[in-house]
């Protein structure tokens, strides 16, 4: 053991007697420069735990940025509640996280909150901040907080911080201020006073006991209510203690900023040597945290290490490995020992059981990773962009080895045959003799190539698969030299192996699997024989051929296929049911016998048990799945470990380790939102629900969001979800942590919720009743509302027809009554119809007396026009007669007495005033209302209407007034212009109409 007193130039090195001759004591105690000791300390280390380090790397990261969680970006401690979710110390509040969505909580003062522990008992999260302390309590929906600085007396209420919160075990919590303890039993709050400024506090041991370590170096602990200085502490003076954290049973593990770990048991301090003393003294321890035998120190500059002392496995987490600040406030560990770091800005979670490391943390820059090989004292890394090596063996350290580029090019595969190891690039075929240190050498003649592999059969040969054929190599003297194309293939090459018999197979990714015979002689393939659909592969395409312990296997969609000796493919049956996958996966043989699964969607590993019954572990080499480059995966051997190529570079993968199971996450409804966005019910500490939520029907448009803390897998969640009484069947798997029903009829309902875990695999199920309360006009109240109505409206009816049944009597007499009434009117009506039916045949007898008149008044009518027209003739015979007598004549005296009383004659049997009464008989005073109408007319422009009227044309008119036709036209004219009617109103029917 060594001691390393502090402030002192040597350390004391305790060997064993044997070692120390002349000693009578069991150890002897050699003085060597405190330099050397730890030196020597470091190489103790090395050499206890050099098997852990044989997979370095660092641990997978994920970041939180200040934009992600809304908040402050300096954060300082962490604390995880019994559904998992975690809670976070932040500048500008406490912060929750439930693996989906970030919430944040304030303290009166809206001050830095600085510490968190969560009482699983009560549910209370208890905080401190900046002249503030107390806790948290869910009521209802909300984290309401309670302030216990009340509770103080007043002269005690005046502190700056609240640096740390820690139970005792006892039902007590403790707060650490700068210059005072504070006790709390749940009633009320005592203080016990420091004369010196706390630094750090903790209960490291069961007894219930609070150390405490100053400003100056003293290290003392409570009893009762007083402070005491820790016996054979005094080596602490003049240090700055960084984290007091139990170590063991017994032991307490103090770190500290200027010298490093010390253990304290009791009685005095023992420095505890490590191989990271020089980094964290560098550095500055600023925090500390335990899991198990798993330390974790953050650093003021340098991020955080973990070490596990029982195996010596180390650690580094900084900006090398993916953390994006160097600058660690607080540390804690979650229910699965995963580490969360609160940095100066931001918040990270690493997964510190990974089985899978980042070879060279997450800023290099030597691309995508390809093949990967160890063979001597150097580790070959194949990428996109050239071939790079590292020396080995590579130890854990704070920077990542930096690669050294050996060869230009694209580096495809790398395979070893003795000695030499080959190097298949786009730039062509490459050899190093990994026994020396050669530079790499071309084999001239082969272009691009895929891979080589010997020809067991042939030894001192083989083939090198090329982006044309397959070209021939042997080994001439220790150089392999290209001898040419093989003829008889000319497809493009790939990944081919070469059977018990010499047969080479090579899988083609769109026409199946080619079994080809070589003639190295003649150097080409005899036969070329073709595996598809039609022969024995369920598929043409995605067939790749491996070989597993020697064994040729087909891996094709929907399991693995072997040749059999007459060359026919049989399906492997026992392989298929290991790994029934419908798709081609790629085997993988590990050390220790197992074997491991891989495409871009699955990474099993199996391994038997001691019956020889296989055991499959679909979970922990998940994470290699996604970053698989899909037909250049390459796996190698490296210590105990293997080195994957993935996209993102290269990974070690420890198979020993797997995928702690210390806690499995719970999928629940986090809270349930209503359609105007406010809540109405939140999960509260981890506590199932009680009693059925209700809701009322005005907010039956609900918004379910879900959880289910996993923070391993930036991926998330799967969840799907059933709605009883609403949904048929589950909803599909889905990373959308919400669900949303509208218009919800009332009632009973169960939410019930299913969650997958991508890391584990594991499904959780939960479920939340509630019930959707009717509207008012279909509740209770409404309903007893409605039944007091029908029985008021029954009782209404009740005495309408009582009152009914005591009128039914009068209503009989009444009715009587009616019907004599009736028969009465019926009798007047009787007496009516038949004055009407008299009325009507009088009516009748006028009309047809008129029709008579108006028949009486057309005839006379025609009548007097005949007899005008016959005397107008008679009257122009007597003219022409006339003529022909001489004027002094008495015949023509005689004639002209005769024309004269024609005449006079047919203006005077034209009498207007009878003609007019009987006119107007027949039409209703026609003449009265056109002279109303009209009353500039003359009579002879009146008779004219009335002959209109009666339908005379012009030439029946003509002989009435004893004139012309063309007269009475323009008679006709004058009385359109005096009727004032327009070109398109007919006067006929004007005057009919009138």
């Amino acid at each position: 053991m060594i001691f390393l007193p502090p402030k002192r130039r040597h350390a004391c090195l305790y060997v064993p007697r044997a070692a120390a001759r002349g000693s009578k004591r069991r150890h002897a105690c050699l003085y060597v420069p405190r330099a050397a000791a730890r030196g020597l300390a470091f190489l103790l280390f090395l050499l206890v735990f050099l098997p852990a380090f044989a997979l370095p790397g660092y641990l997978p990261v994920r970041n939180y940025s200040p934009s992600a969680y809304a908040a402050g970006p300096q954060n300082w401690a962490m604390a995880q509640d019994p559904l998992g979710r975690v809670y976070i110390a932040n500048r500008d509040g406490l912060l929750r996280f439930d693996g989906v969505r970030w919430h944040r909580e304030h303290l009166p003062n809206y001050t830095t909150v600085r510490c968190v522990f969560i009482d699983e008992s009560n549910g209370r999260i208890y905080v401190g901040g900046t002249g503030e302390f107390g806790y948290f309590l869910q009521q209802g929906v909300n984290l309401e907080y309670h302030s216990l600085v009340s509770s103080l007396p007043e002269s005690e209420r005046a502190f700056s911080e609240i640096w740390n919160v820690i139970p005792d075990g006892r039902g007590n919590i403790w707060f650490q201020g700068d210059y005072r303890l504070f006790r709390y039993d749940g009633k009320k709050c005592v203080s016990i006073p420091s004369s010196e400024k706390i630094l750090k506090s903790a209960i490291p041991r069961g007894d219930g006991s609070v150390y405490i370590a100053t400003e100056s170096g003293s290290l003392l602990h409570t009893d009762g209510l007083r402070l005491r200085t820790c016996a054979g502490t005094e080596a602490l003076a003049g240090n700055r203690v960084a984290a007091i954290l139990p170590h063991g049973n017994s032991s307490i593990l103090i770190a500290t900023a200027q010298n490093g770990l010390y253990l304290y048991g009791g009685a005095g301090l023992t420095p505890l040597p490590t191989a990271v003393d020089d980094f964290l003294i560098e550095n500055r321890i600023f925090c500390g945290a335990v899991a198990g035998n798993t330390f974790v120190f953050g650093t003021v500059n340098g991020g955080a290490v973990t070490i596990d002392f029982s195996s010596g496995a180390l650690s580094f987490i900084n900006r090398n490995s993916g953390l994006q600040n160097n600058t660690v406030l607080g540390a804690g560990f979650d229910f699965n020992h995963n580490l969360w770091l609160c940095l100066d800005s931001g918040i990270a979670s690493v997964y510190t059981d990974s089985p899978i490391a980042n070879l060279l943390g997450s800023l290099h820059e030597i691309g995508t990773g390809y093949a990967s090989l160890a063979a001597g004292s150097t580790l070959y890394l194949g990428t996109n962009q050239a071939l790079f090596t590292l020396p080995l063996p590579i130890l854990p350290s704070f920077s990542p080895p930096r690669p050294q580029k050996l060869l230009d090019g694209q580096v495809w595969s790398l395979d070893t045959i003795g000695h030499t190891l080959f190097i298949s690039s786009d730039a062509g075929l490459y050899t190093i003799n990994v026994a020396g240190a050669a530079a790499p050498a071309r084999v001239e003649g082969v272009p691009g190539s895929w891979r080589v592999r010997p020809l067991r059969r042939h030894p001192g040969y083989a083939l090198a698969s090329t982006y044309h054929r397959f070209h021939l190599l042997k080994n001439e003297n220790g150089v392999w030299r290209d001898l040419g194309e093989m003829t008889g293939y000319d497809e493009a090459g790939g990944r081919f192996e070469e059977d018990s018999k010499g047969n080479i197979w090579m899988g083609h990714w769109l026409k199946g699997v080619f079994r080809l015979k070589p003639d190295i002689a003649a150097r080409k393939f005899v036969s070329s024989v073709l595996y598809n659909s039609h022969r024995g592969l369920p598929s043409d395409r995605n067939n790749s051929v491996s070989k597993l312990r020697g064994r040729l296997l087909i891996e094709a969609d929907g399991g693995f296929f072997s040749p059999d000796e007459k060359g026919n493919l049989m399906r492997d049956r026992k392989l298929g049911a290991i790994f029934p996958f419908p798709f081609p996966v790629h085997l993988y043989a590990l050390p220790g016998g197992r074997t491991l699964a891989v495409n871009e969607r699955v990474a099993w590993e199996m391994q038997r048990d001691a019956k020889g019954r296989p055991v499959i572990d679909s979970t922990s080499f998940r994470p290699i799945a996604r970053q698989i480059v899909p037909g250049f995966e390459s796996f190698s051997v490296f210590n105990s470990g293997l080195i994957v190529s993935l996209q993102s570079g290269f990974y070690c993968i420890d198979p020993e380790r797997r995928i702690s199971d210390l806690w499995h996450p719970k999928a629940f409804v986090a809270g349930v939102y209503a359609q105007d966005d406010s809540l109405i019910y939140a999960v509260s500490s981890g506590k199932s629900a009680t009693r059925i939520l209700k809701i009322p029907y005005s907010l039956n448009s609900l918004r379910f969001e879900f959880a289910m803390p996993e923070f391993r897998d930036e991926k998330g969640i799967l969840f799907s979800c059933i709605l009883d009484n609403y949904d048929k069947d589950w909803s599909p798997p889905s990373f959308t942590a919400s669900k949303e029903y509208t218009q919800l009829h009332e009632g009973s309902y169960t939410l019930r919720l299913r969650g997958i875990n991508p890391v584990t695999g594991e499904m959780s199920e939960s479920a939340l009743e509630f019930r959707i309360l009717p509207p008012w006009y279909r509740s209770t109240v409404a309903y007893i509302i409605y039944a007091l109505i029908t029985l008021a409206t029954l009782f209404f009816l009740y005495r309408l027809l009582r009152r009914a049944s005591l009128d039914a009597a009068r209503k009989v007499e009444a009715r009587n009554e009616e019907e004599m009434r009736k028969l009465k009117e019926e009798t007047e009506r009787e007496t009516l119809q038949k004055d009407y039916e008299i009325a009507a045949l009088k009516s009748e007898q006028l009309e047809q007396d008129i029709k008579h008149k108006s028949s009486e008044l057309s005839n006379i009518t025609m009548n007097v026009i005949r007899k005008n027209e016959t005397l107008l003739n008679i009257s122009s015979r007597l003219e022409r007669i006339q003529h022909q007598v001489k004027p002094d004549d008495s015949l023509h005296r005689e004639l002209e007495k005769l024309r004269a009383l024609i005449s006079h004659n047919i203006s005077h049997d034209d009498d207007w005033r009878n003609f007019n009464q009987n006119f107007d008989i027949v039409y209703e005073n026609y003449t009265r209302r056109l002279t109303e109408l009209h009353p500039d007319l003359s009579q002879n422009e009146r008779r004219i209407c009335c002959y209109l009227k009666m339908g005379l044309s012009s030439k029946e008119i003509a002989p009435l007034f004893n004139v012309a036709p063309r007269s009475v036209e323009m008679s006709r004219y004058r009385l359109r212009k005096k009727l004032n009617l327009s070109r398109d109103i007919n006067l006929t029917e004007y005057l009919q109409q009138l």
